[in-house]
């Protein structure tokens, strides 16, 4: 039995978490390693004893591993300015009091100060998370391009310090930001003052947890609003029983006009990755099911289509479309990623490994793929052969830090490898080789 099958009870009963598509026996085990030797334990068995009756604290170290804490400013940026639209227009007096509900390592947060103050709001946010490494980050607030490439020049130069290649969100902002370690399933905060927040944001958290965490969680937040307090959930969070959203905004009156001209090949496109770097999968389907209709040899589009069908669960539309890929471009290394990413997630693990294989032998850098091998071979009991990969993978990263795929991988969740994430879990696992060497 796997690290994480192993695990996966006490996480989701203390958490409510469930393991995601990432939590792999490579980065477990070498976040078990650190956590035992830290404790003075004897063995990695042991720490996993340890660890059902531990407190709380010393789950938290774990729920990385069990969530996925990639994010990026301005990822729904739609969604926020309208958050701060009804903020504004639903003021009350004295600042408006926001809680990020699971913030990962601060980004939504200080995007959610940053839109508010663009348009005049006085506001006050507390954003919390139960990963205590994260919120550390979150408050040194210095974030790298990977984070910082949806954010305009101008915003960056009003909000933001640069130091170097990398930008801090400026002391103003922070002083609007109060951080802190929060497990959503004990008893919600309660806002500044009383009377409930003005709003809560709590989105892509719920996906990471157990069906019964989750309408937990979402009934708790939706109790803790004011009367003209607003809950913004993610698309494919849970809900309470009584949705509370951002209301969408009224269609405009349709006018007397000659019908549009069919959009081109490449303006369905450019429609297709613009939905998809807002995570609006289904409306990218629609796009890109167009596009192959109309040109059919474009590998781009059928790779595209095939990842937002895998990221909305659609396996065989995913492989329909991948099959199509593979017509055009059988010698495409992303296409075999791809492959071992669809096989990852249905299970199948030696078909997985092998197109992993297959896309590192056409393309040997490509380190993504060798990092989901790591995670292969390590969940069929090869530890060795992931210990050796995971370190291929820190020499792949270095000689090649950007990964140019053709279909959009990096703003798909489900796909993505980024590229900070990846290369502090080979550091954790090279740091720990040579201090036991």
């Amino acid at each position: 039995m796997s690290f994480a099958e192993r695990l996966a009870p006490v996480i989701a009963r203390r958490l409510g978490l469930r393991p995601s598509l990432r939590s792999n026996d490579a980065e477990l085990a070498t976040l078990i390693e650190a956590r035992r030797r830290t404790l003075g334990l004897p063995s990695a068995a042991a720490y996993v004893e340890h660890v059902s009756r531990a407190p709380e604290p010393e789950l938290a170290h774990l729920a990385a591993a069990f969530t996925n804490g990639w994010t990026w400013f301005f990822r729904d940026h739609d969604a926020i300015v309208a958050l701060a639209e009804r903020l504004r227009a639903s003021a009350v007096g004295g600042p408006a009091r926001v809680w990020v509900a699971g913030c990962s390592t601060g980004e939504e947060a200080y995007g959610v100060a940053i839109a508010c103050a663009e348009r005049g709001v006085d506001v006050r946010v507390t954003a919390t998370d139960v990963d205590a490494a994260r919120i550390e980050i979150a408050r040194r607030a210095e974030y790298g391009a990977h984070a910082l490439r949806r954010v305009p020049p101008a915003t960056i130069a009003r909000w933001f310090e640069m130091r170097g290649d990398r930008a801090r969100v400026a002391v103003e902002l922070r002083a609007r930001v109060t951080l802190r370690v929060h497990n959503l399933l004990d008893p919600p905060l309660i806002a500044p003052g009383g009377g409930g927040w003005d709003a809560i944001v709590c989105r892509n958290v719920l996906l990471h947890c157990t069906d019964d965490s989750s309408s937990r969680i979402a009934d708790q937040l939706a109790s803790s609003i004011a009367s003209h307090g607003v809950v913004l959930f993610g698309p494919g969070d849970a809900r309470p029983s009584a949705p509370i959203v951002i209301p969408q905004r009224a269609a405009p009156r349709a006018r007397s006009t000659p019908p549009p001209r069919e959009p081109s090949a490449d303006e369905l496109w450019a429609e297709a990755r613009e939905r998809i770097a807002r995570g609006a999968y289904a409306a990218a389907a629609g796009a890109l099911e167009r596009l192959v209709a109309r040109a059919p040899d474009r590998v781009e589009a059928w790779l595209a289509l095939g990842n937002v069908r895998l990221a909305t669960h659609d396996l065989a539309g995913a492989e329909d479309a991948y099959r199509a890929a593979e017509r055009i471009d059988p010698l495409s290394a992303e296409l075999c990623f791809l492959w071992g990413a669809l096989h990852r997630k249905r299970g199948a693990w030696d078909d997985a490994t092998r197109a992993l294989r297959r896309a590192l032998f056409l393309d040997a850098d490509l380190w993504p793929a060798r990092y989901l091998l790591a995670g292969a071979w390590d969940r069929a009991g090869e530890h060795e052969r992931a210990r050796a990969a995971l370190d291929a993978t820190w020499r792949s990263l270095a000689r090649r830090p950007e990964i140019r795929w053709r279909s959009c991988v990096d703003d798909i969740e489900a796909l993505a490898c980024p590229a900070e994430m990846v290369r502090a879990i080979c550091a954790q696992r090279v740091d720990s080789k040579e201090e036991v060497g």
